[in-house]
C-alpha cells in the first residue's frame, strides 16, 4: 500500500510538472506570436511614416521659402505663427523618420560597448555642458551590437532624463555577467506616468505636448531585437528613476 501511494504521488508530481511545462510553453508561443504581429504592424507603420515624411518634406520646404520672403516685407504675427507650426511639423516628421521602427535595419557588429557609451556621452555633453553625469562603466569587452541604434537609444534616454530635471544628477551603468549585459540610466526626475508604465512597449504613447512617444519605444525595440528586455523602476522614497536594458550575450540572440 505504501509503495502504491508513493507511485501515485510520483505520478501526480510528474503530471503536474508536465502540465506546468506545457502551460508555460503555450504562454511563450502566444507571447512570441503577439510580438511577431506587433512587429508586422510596426513595419507597416514605419513604411507609412517614411512615405508621409517624403510627401510632406517638399511642400513644407516650399512654404518656408515663401513665408521667409513675406517676412522680409511684412511683419505679421500670423506669419510667425505659421513658421513655428511648420518647423514643429518638420521636427515631428524627422523624429518619426529617424526612429528606425523596423528591426531589420538593426545590423549587429562587434564593438567595444563601454567605449561606445563614453563616446556618445562625450558628444551629448557638448550640447549640455552644465549637466552632471556620473559614469559607472565596466570594460565588458567586445560584443555584437547595432551601434547606430544603441547610440540613438542612449541619446534619447539622456535627453529624457535631462528634460525631467536639468539640474539633477544622471548616472549611467554598464556591466556584464557570464550570460547577460545590463545597461541602466538613473536620474532624479519624477518618473514615468502610470499610463506609460502600464502600456510600456507601445509607440506614440506620451503625456508630453511636444513629445512623439517614440523615444522610450525605440529603446524597447532595440533591446527586444537582442532578445532582451527593458525595465523601468519609478522614483520612490530615497530612490531615483531607473531605466534598465538587459540582453543576453552571444551572436544567436537576434530576432
Amino acid at each position: 500500500m505504501v509503495v502504491s501511494h508513493i507511485l501515485l504521488f510520483g505520478f501526480w508530481v510528474v503530471m503536474r510538472s508536465l502540465g506546468y511545462y506545457l502551460e508555460k510553453q503555450n504562454e511563450n508561443q502566444i507571447r512570441l506570436r503577439l510580438l511577431s504581429e506587433t512587429q508586422d504592424r510596426l513595419r507597416a507603420v514605419g513604411a507609412l511614416t517614411a512615405g508621409f515624411s517624403h510627401e510632406f518634406a517638399s511642400p513644407l520646404n516650399t512654404a518656408k521659402v515663401w513665408l521667409n520672403r513675406a517676412l522680409k516685407t511684412e511683419s505679421k504675427d500670423d506669419i510667425n505663427e505659421a513658421m513655428l507650426a511648420i518647423e514643429s511639423c518638420e521636427n515631428v516628421l524627422h523624429q518619426m523618420n529617424d526612429s528606425q521602427l523596423d528591426t531589420r535595419s538593426y545590423i549587429p557588429k562587434p564593438a567595444p560597448i563601454h567605449e561606445l557609451v563614453r563616446d556618445v556621452v562625450d558628444t551629448w555633453r557638448e550640447d549640455h555642458p552644465h549637466c552632471r553625469i556620473q559614469l559607472k562603466i565596466d570594460d565588458i569587452g567586445v560584443h555584437p551590437i547595432p551601434s547606430v541604434n544603441f547610440a540613438q537609444v542612449l541619446l534619447n534616454l539622456l535627453d529624457n532624463s535631462y528634460r525631467e530635471k536639468p539640474e539633477g544628477l544622471i548616472q549611467l551603468e554598464l556591466k556584464s555577467t557570464q550570460d547577460w549585459i545590463t545597461f541602466a540610466i538613473i536620474d532624479e526626475g519624477p518618473g514615468f506616468p502610470e499610463i506609460v508604465m502600464k502600456r510600456l512597449g507601445e509607440p506614440f504613447l506620451t503625456t508630453k505636448p511636444e513629445g512623439t512617444g517614440l523615444g522610450l519605444y525605440v529603446s524597447h525595440l532595440f533591446v527586444q531585437s537582442l532578445g532582451g528586455e527593458i525595465r523601468i523602476l519609478n522614483r520612490k522614497k530615497n530612490e531615483d528613476t531607473r531605466v534598465e536594458l538587459r540582453w543576453p550575450i552571444g551572436e544567436n540572440n537576434y530576432v
